[in-house]
Parts: structure tokens; C-alpha cells; sequence
């Protein structure tokens, strides 16, 4: 399976809609999004590709309730979590957060095959 995983959006419309251009050729499945989306109405962008997303809330999403009644209210596909989200995949546990700290906790709780965050300024890889 493949998936995207995006995060820090910050009401960057015509960045994102560039992104879900370019997924489109990339035969993505799933979109994992940690955090940053700003606005509610970032939400229907996302809809446009058409795909089951899963998000959770940043340090600048604000509008939060605005966010889970666009999304989860409106569209089946889209899953927003709170602090960090969850999601089994392929046979695969998948963890997912905003920040480093937190994802690295999840990483070192063993409970994951794989851990994804937003807000690194390096990567990181372990085993």
C-alpha cells in the first residue's frame, strides 16, 4: 500500500492542491495527515482526492470542532484524531502525531510497526 503522508499545510491551498495533483500519478491509497491544516475548509481540498484520510491536530488548528464537523460529520473518509491517531493498514499498525516528542514515545511504546510526525528538522530512522 502506499500512502502520503503530509502535514503543515497552514491554509497553503494551492501547495496542497499541487500535492494531491501529483499523487494522483503515484497510485497513493491513503492519506496520513499530521496536523496544520489550519482552516475547516482545508478539508474540502482534501476531498478532492478522493481517498480515506486520516488526520490529527497540530499546534496552530485552532478551529478543531470546525475540522471534525466538516470532515467527520460530512465525509465518510475522512478520521481526525486529537492528539495522535491510530490506524491499521496492510496488517500494518500505524501511529501518526504532530509532534517529534510524542511520536518518538509512540515509536519507543513498541505497539507500532511504524510511527509518522510532522515538525522534524532531520530524519530519523530506527530499528
Amino acid at each position: 500500500m502506499k500512502i502520503a503522508v503530509l502535514s503543515d499545510i497552514h491554509d497553503h491551498l494551492t501547495g496542497l492542491e499541487k500535492v494531491l495533483e501529483e499523487i494522483k500519478d503515484k497510485d497513493i491509497e491513503t492519506i496520513i495527515f499530521c496536523g496544520d491544516m489550519i482552516s475547516p475548509f482545508t478539508t474540502g481540498i482534501l476531498a478532492k482526492a478522493n481517498l480515506p484520510t486520516y488526520a490529527c491536530l497540530g499546534n496552530n488548528d485552532e478551529d478543531h470542532i470546525g475540522m471534525m464537523k466538516k470532515g467527520g460529520d460530512k465525509f465518510t473518509w475522512f478520521h481526525l484524531s486529537q492528539e495522535y491517531g491510530e490506524v491499521e493498514l496492510d496488517g500494518k499498525k500505524i501511529a501518526f502525531c504532530h509532534y517529534p516528542k510524542l511520536g518518538e514515545l509512540l515509536a519507543k511504546s513498541g505497539e507500532y510497526d511504524v510511527v509518522f510526525t510532522a515538525i522534524l528538522t532531520k530524519w530519523i530512522k530506527e530499528k
